[in-house]
């Protein structure tokens, strides 16, 4: 599990890419507010966002999608998105294959730990 200890950004790895031969890799996320500045993409990873609890803002190709409990949406391969939280969510990321993002998300973690951001990954 990653952290910045104060339990306002945690990734809980509940399969990575060496427990699963590099096939998917899960992530459940919590985290209060947080937004992503910029849109990115995965030329091979076909990402799932799951919300479990709260709600989390998905745009997928300049499209809008608002998740809450049960909501559901897919991110192909080479679509550029980004997610923000408004107030607190909670939510299943599944990444397939894995590329062993976890090493990302580590970098992620720390680079926010390391800048005091508190839940964001950038200064």
């Amino acid at each position: 599990m990653l952290g910045t200890g104060d339990g306002s950004f945690v990734a809980e790895f509940v399969e990575t890419s060496q427990s699963t031969g590099g096939a998917r890799q899960v992530v459940h996320w919590t985290t209060a507010r947080m937004a992503q500045d910029a849109t990115h993409w995965h030329p091979v990873v076909t990402a799932t966002f799951e919300v479990l609890e709260g709600e989390l803002t998905v745009e997928v190709d300049c499209r809008v999608h608002l998740l809450t409990a049960g909501g559901v949406v897919v991110v192909a391969p080479g679509s550029r998105h980004r997610f923000q939280v408004e107030r607190w969510a909670r939510w299943r990321q599944t990444n397939a294959p894995a590329l062993r993002h976890e090493l990302l998300f580590r970098a992620d973690v720390d680079r926010s730990r390391r800048c005091g951001c508190r839940g964001r990954w950038w200064p």
